[in-house]
């Protein structure tokens, strides 16, 4: 497909559905920012139209796009002025480790479940610091932004309380 048809494509899928978008809100969500049902609605919306994982092979969900027409479906979503979110850490930086050294059995486990939202990933990092503090870390932030029995509402912050 050229990358003038994917736009056309994206302005298409944009264009029906722009009842459920939700506005775009810049460059990266606020950190305290918990998503909401209209959120919801439209992370399925844009999930069932394969466009979240877009450099994923097709196989997974995704459309094996390049990077270019990454960035083309990018442009056209903020042309539009609505959000095209990301899946976070879980996207960026884990799934991209499953797809280049995962075994075939491992993608077929994690991919869809990182795709559903069933498996939310982050990255921690040690800190003398209460992760109290932390915008967004309060264990109950984690348990409305999870979906709930994934990996990161199971565990949650460690607290300065915890530490030995």
């Amino acid at each position: 497909m050229s990358t003038a048809a994917l736009r056309a494509e994206a302005r298409a899928w944009i264009a029906a559905h722009r009842d459920a978008a939700v506005p775009a809100r810049g460059a990266h969500v606020p950190h305290d920012h918990t998503p909401d049902e209209h959120d919801r609605r439209w992370l399925d919306a844009l999930r069932d139209g394969r466009w979240l994982c877009l450099s994923w092979p097709e196989r997974y969900g995704g459309r094996a796009l390049s990077e270019t027409e990454v960035i083309a479906v990018n442009e056209e979503f903020a042309r539009a002025g609505v959000e095209r979110p990301r899946l976070g850490m879980s996207e960026t930086l884990v799934a991209p480790a499953i797809l280049a050294h995962g075994t075939p059995e491992q993608k077929d486990r994690l991919l869809p479940r990182i795709l559903s939202g069933r498996d939310v990933y982050c990255q921690g990092s040690p800190s003398r610091r209460p992760a109290r503090t932390w915008p967004g870390c309060a264990p109950a932030a984690w348990s409305r932004a999870a979906p709930s029995g994934s990996p990161a509402t199971r565990s949650g912050p460690r607290t300065a309380a915890s530490r030995t």
